[in-house]
């Protein structure tokens, strides 16, 4: 498999005529819903806690300050960015490949992976279409490598 650049990808489940975006670091994800326009809907985060250590994978907007008048600079002093707290893994630390069928990113001990099934239902008239058969869905896998630690590590998707 071949590794690729990051870019937002849409991941549609057949019949779902919806989908999850997503795909570039510092941005939003968008939920689609009968509609082909993408539009930051809100944030997702993969990643591990320990410690006290939190590393992200951070499809999230990152909030900035647009204080530039007379006076912002005790403003900017006081602002807290709420992402600092995070590890937030850079672009040039993800690793992604990109499948029909599969979205695996890696970065650190954390692997993400989404799977959006791809196959055509089946002809209802040859055969009956089961109920599963139809019901549109991704499945999201978290893995986080912890062999090389001594103390547990939380993995988390939010």
């Amino acid at each position: 498999m071949e590794k690729c650049r990051l870019f937002c990808t849409h991941h549609a489940p057949v019949g779902a005529w919806a989908s999850l975006t997503f795909g570039m670091p510092k941005q939003g994800i968008s939920i689609d819903l009968q509609e082909p326009n993408v539009k930051q809907s809100g944030s997702m985060m993969i990643g591990e806690a320990y410690t006290q250590e939190i590393h992200t994978l951070g499809f999230v907007d990152q909030p900035e300050t647009s204080l530039t008048g007379e006076g912002d600079e005790e403003k900017k002093k006081q602002y807290r960015n709420p992402l600092e707290a995070f590890h937030l893994f850079q672009e040039e630390e993800i690793t992604r490949v990109l499948t029909p069928s599969r979205d695996i990113y890696q970065a650190g001990n954390v692997t993400f992976t989404v799977h959006t099934p791809y196959e055509a239902l089946p002809d209802p008239e040859e055969q009956d279409i089961l109920p599963l058969d139809c019901v549109p869905g991704i499945l999201m896998e978290i893995t986080v490598d912890n062999t090389k630690r001594n103390h547990p590590v939380t993995a988390f998707l939010v």
